[in-house]
């Protein structure tokens, strides 16, 4: 074999050889760009436990939502977080500095205002009743202080027919229509979603509210299953890979709830 045919067959082997190791490299680039997003709804407030309507009004949470938000934290402990986003409201931010606690000393904390729950306008503070039984009425069903029919609702009204009936009956003309809340709450999403990928985070973390949970589900894994009654402390995960699309992984999953 000449010199020049030993030359070709070296750099034909060094470019096989390249080709060969670099595929399974490129593949676990793309597998290690999934980001999780774990949404928590905060601790059970006076407001909840008085069955009064609660947007963007507030009220502290109640010793039982302390207890529980510290059950949670614990079961989310095993978590190592790289970023911590809370609603600007003050429920959600002691929510947030509670599972904190249980995290890395670090751990950046960003208020949002745009995690913010449904603003109810003149309903806030009034009886659930007042804002619910015509909405239930509307769709032939009834309403009652634990949501029996929710999901019987959610079969019949989206979430924009409720938003926008909410809107439409409110005295004061105060509430946001389901454009508002579905624009904010994508954008915080959106952004949250792009930092993380910026920053190469893997697991992000983020306090909210009830509705507002419902919202994002709603709008960024539409086609979804009807979204379930989200209760206190649950966490709803999603995941985004990086490609601008997020994937529903669980909703209002109660299976953190640990005691220490």
């Amino acid at each position: 074999m000449t010199i020049i045919n030993k030359i070709i067959l070296g750099i034909v082997s060094t470019m096989f050889f390249s080709t060969a190791v670099a595929e399974p490299v490129e593949k676990s680039n793309i597998e290690n760009k999934e980001i999780k997003i774990y949404i928590v709804r905060h601790g059970k407030t006076m407001f909840n436990t008085l069955h009064r309507v609660q947007g963007w009004s507030d009220s502290p949470l109640t010793e039982k939502g302390k207890k529980d938000a510290y059950m949670v934290a614990n079961g989310l402990s095993t978590i190592k977080f790289d970023v911590l986003y809370t609603s600007d409201l003050g429920r959600a931010r002691e929510t947030a500095s509670i599972i904190k606690s249980k995290q890395h000393s670090n751990l950046a904390v960003i208020e949002d205002n745009r995690l913010r729950e449904w603003n109810y306008g003149g309903y806030e503070g009034g009886l659930d009743g007042e804002l619910w039984t015509p909405i239930f009425k509307k769709w032939n069903l009834s309403y009652d202080k634990n949501f029996t029919q929710w999901d019987q609702l959610m079969s019949k009204a989206t979430d924009r027919d409720i938003a926008n009936e909410i809107s439409q009956n409110d005295p004061m003309h105060w509430a946001e229509n389901y454009q508002q809340i579905e624009t904010r709450l994508h954008d915080s999403l959106e952004d949250i979603a792009k930092n993380a990928e910026k920053n190469g985070y893997k697991n992000v973390l983020v306090v909210s509210h009830g509705g507002a949970i419902g919202t994002i589900i709603d709008t960024l894994t539409p086609g979804k299953e009807a979204v379930p009654l989200i209760d206190n402390m649950s966490v709803t995960t999603l995941s985004y890979q990086g490609d601008g699309t997020f994937k529903l992984i669980k909703a209002g999953d109660m299976s953190y709830y640990q005691a220490h």
